[in-house]
């Protein structure tokens, strides 16, 4: 059981960033976005008002970093598929993590931040010394201003 629930976490962050990048309708920053926006940042989130600012950020860094717990035969199924519906994505590194010794010594390269990571695995076990090194991101208020192509209902 344990094994599935960690396999839902890295596969949540995957469809996450996928999710982040799907195109969506906002156009214009409406008063109730920018409101959602300035209540977001407030609280210490990160909140962007349209897909375009999403995309315009990503094909600007142009590259993709992660480090997951799915074994490194399905790493290349994966980058290409990424790559092929963002090829603006060009320089795409994933790297395997597994184990208390990997977990522990990537808590320390992030502690000391050199671990520099889009998308990270996050073992249950060591979930609470990681949340304070990860970006905060307004994901379910993005979802609901329709920003994020997420249904707001899924949680």
């Amino acid at each position: 059981m344990r094994i599935t629930v960690l396999n839902k976490i890295v596969v949540s962050f995957t469809c996450l960033l996928l999710l982040m990048l799907a195109p969506t309708h906002a156009d214009a920053a409406s008063p109730t976005l920018l409101q959602a926006k300035q209540e977001a940042e407030a609280k210490g989130y990160i909140f962007f008002t349209t897909h375009d600012e999403i995309v315009a950020m990503a094909k600007k860094e142009g590259k993709l970093k992660v480090t997951s717990n799915l074994a490194p035969g399905n790493f290349k199924p994966w980058i290409n598929a990424f790559k092929q519906r963002y090829p603006f994505i060009a320089d795409i590194h994933v790297e395997e993590i597994e184990g208390t010794d990997a977990y522990q010594r990537f808590i320390l390269e992030m502690k000391s931040g050199r671990a520099v990571q889009d998308i990270v695995h996050i073992p249950i076990d060591f979930a609470k010394e990681y949340i304070p090194y990860l970006k905060k991101h307004d994901i379910l208020g993005m979802a609901r201003q329709g920003v994020l192509k997420i249904d707001p209902r899924c949680r």
